[in-house]
């Protein structure tokens, strides 16, 4: 599902990581380029 939210749809969105064993992942806007970007 990420890889198709990132390339397949065509949407903005980035994928910071991902977990290998289920497949999940964390997609945030195209301006977050830091660990340190999504603190609230």
């Amino acid at each position: 599902m990420s890889v198709w939210m990132r390339y397949g749809s065509r949407a903005p969105v980035r994928a910071l990581m991902w977990n290998h064993t289920c497949g999940s992942a964390l997609t945030v806007r195209p301006d977050v380029n830091q660990l340190f970007d999504l603190q609230g």
